[in-house]
């Protein structure tokens, strides 16, 4: 059993027993459960409640530590594999930066005669 199907039977069972066998309930299934994996869910549900609380004041403190973990990364990446971002644009965080699109110019009757020629319904006017 986990920490998620605890919290499953406590809400499916709130408001159908009563609060002393609910309690009850909680103690016993919180002793199938090891003491790790309470602590890690309450950790994860205090970082959800900081990253709500931050977003709602528009303050973002995990942008910030999200971009330092990837600088991180890059560097670890780039020391084992140095090659690795080389078609990158010195400011990308690691992917390679797209060709430009050539420009687009109007195709000449030549071209047009031997396309339609090859596709026979492409200029066809609906």
């Amino acid at each position: 059993m986990n920490v998620e199907t605890m919290e499953r039977i406590m809400e499916f069972c709130m408001g159908k027993i009563p609060d002393d066998d609910l309690m009850k309930l909680d103690e016993m299934l919180s002793s199938q459960i090891p003491a790790k994996a309470m602590a890690a869910d309450a950790a994860i549900k205090r970082r959800e409640i900081l990253a709500m609380d931050c977003q709602a004041r528009g303050y973002s403190v995990t942008r910030k530590r999200v971009l330092k973990a990837v600088a991180e990364d890059r560097a670890a990446i780039e020391a084992l594999h140095p090659h690795m971002f080389r078609l990158g644009s010195g400011n990308s965080i690691g992917f390679a930066a797209p060709m430009p699109a050539k420009p687009s110019r109007p195709m000449t009757e030549a071209e047009r005669d031997e396309t339609a020629k090859a596709f026979p319904n492409m200029f066809k006017e609906h």
